[in-house]
């Protein structure tokens, strides 16, 4: 089984993505947020929880805003670090990648020596470094932005063979990129994997939850479009392999028994690490959902004093009491037939806020 690694190290960013979990203070910065002596700390523990669990693959993704922003000299350094982390747990070549994200609007004239430097890296044990590159449509239909933006985009392909797109989605991205617009773009520029992140906050719900019989839409016909011109992305696949499992399995079960026989292996390969160390459970759901500080949750526990086993396996009390009492709340969630495939993902992290 796969093990996913979100690890929130930079929140930089010039962009102004209406569906952003990041406030506009933490925008401003242009310093990383996790400091040298918290990374290493963080990739020691992370190491340590490989060899526990031994899954077949790893991902590391460090988000979640505009690493170039912050330097392609700290990029370089971060992949080093955690090639050689992946490499002496016994992970190499296709087995592991490395993600980090970028908006590609901050790079002004530097983008092409940033973006050259990044791609030339030697590789560490033949482990790929992929960028993630946010799109906000806002910055494609401007007039200059839109231009450089797109020059960006094809530089990135050029230099990596690989780079992934994500949209942070909003009512306003829904009106100003139709889903054929956006799958056209991806085949347009060889986009491998397109995600899409609906994250409303207690920061954002007017601007991510203001008309949600357009978000519904837009997401059915996105994953009407992708799926006939073969576009990968993450919330249809994920939520069909999901129902399936669940369908089919334990459809009359208790909840706690899928719970702990469903969401207990899920959680211990889909983690979140925030730039202090602390540790949260990452569901999916239309696109990752930590139950994480953003959305009113308290940390699991830190990684930089404890470890990873160590907190989940205390913790996961914890995790499904969250998940059962977001469901409970609702007469209707405790009647619904697809009751325990939704406990599994992490539609419960979004009735905690839309039901405020």
């Amino acid at each position: 089984m796969e093990l996913q690694i979100q690890i929130d190290d930079v929140s930089a960013c010039p962009g102004r993505c209406p569906g952003c979990v990041l406030s506009a203070d933490e925008r401003k910065s242009r310093d990383p947020d996790m400091s040298e002596q918290t990374l290493g700390l963080v990739l020691s523990a992370v190491s340590d929880y490989i060899r526990d669990v031994n899954p077949s693959s790893v991902n590391v993704t460090f988000g979640i805003a505009d690493h170039l922003l912050v330097g392609s000299k700290y990029v370089v350094d971060l992949y080093r670090s955690t090639a050689s982390m992946l490499g002496s747990a016994g992970f190499y070549g296709d087995s592991c990648s490395i993600f980090f994200s970028t908006s590609l609007i901050a790079t002004k004239s530097k983008a092409q020596a940033q973006l050259g430097e990044l791609g030339a890296i030697e590789k560490v044990s033949g482990i790929d470094l992929i960028p993630v590159v946010v799109l906000d449509p806002q910055n494609l239909r401007h007039p200059k932005l839109g231009a450089q933006w797109r020059g960006y985009a094809s530089l990135a392909k050029d230099v990596f063979g690989r780079i992934d797109l994500a949209l942070n989605l909003s009512e306003l991205a829904c009106a100003m990129m139709s889903p054929r617009e956006l799958v056209d773009y991806a085949l347009e520029y060889g986009f491998r994997e397109v995600t899409v992140n609906w994250t409303p906050t207690d920061g954002n719900i007017k601007l991510t939850a203001g008309d949600m019989p357009a978000l519904y839409r837009w997401l059915y016909d996105f994953a009407e479009i992708a799926d006939s011109e073969g576009i990968r992305y993450s919330y249809g696949p994920i939520l069909s392999r999901t129902a399936d499992a669940v369908m089919c399995q334990y459809s009359d079960s208790p909840l706690g028994v899928v719970l702990e026989r469903v969401l207990d292996p899920t959680i211990r390969h889909s983690i979140h690490i925030d730039s202090d160390g602390s540790l949260y459970p990452k569901f999916e759901a239309i696109g990752d959902v930590p139950q994480s500080v953003r959305f009113g949750y308290e940390a699991l526990g830190n990684v930089c004093s404890e470890g990873i086993s160590s907190i989940l396996n205390r913790s996961m009390p914890t995790v499904y009491s969250r998940v059962l009492s977001s469901h409970m709340r609702d007469s209707r969630c405790a009647t619904c037939s697809y009751l325990n495939v939704c406990a599994t993902t992490g539609f419960h992290v979004y009735n905690k806020v839309l039901d405020g």
